[in-house]
């Protein structure tokens, strides 16, 4: 939930809670396959060169497969995948403000 600032009819404003859009983070695609894509920030992490998706057979392996990130991220394992997604963006401010 996030709040919002409503004004009704009589200009008196007020909070309230809204549903905060959530994207999903699967599509299917054209032969059925489900593609899961865990992201950093707006971008999304590559498990192998060239490689940002996780291909499952249907939608009920989905919550099996957060789980499994979830624990693989609690465990420490995707740190250096983030790091390097970190390291990428920061790569390319720095050459940016050099070339200024």
């Amino acid at each position: 939930m996030k709040t919002k600032w409503v004004t009704d009819a009589e200009g008196n404003q007020r909070k309230i809670d809204v549903p905060k859009r959530i994207k999903r983070w699967w599509t299917k695609s054209i032969n059925g396959q489900i593609n899961l894509v865990v992201r950093y920030g707006s971008k999304p992490l590559e498990f192998a060169k060239g490689k940002n998706a996780i291909e499952l057979s249907d939608e009920s392996a989905v919550s099996e497969t957060l789980l499994k990130i979830k624990e693989a991220a609690e465990k420490g394992e995707l740190d250096p995948l983030i790091e390097q997604q970190a390291q990428f963006g920061r790569a390319i401010r720095k050459k940016a403000a050099l070339t200024s």
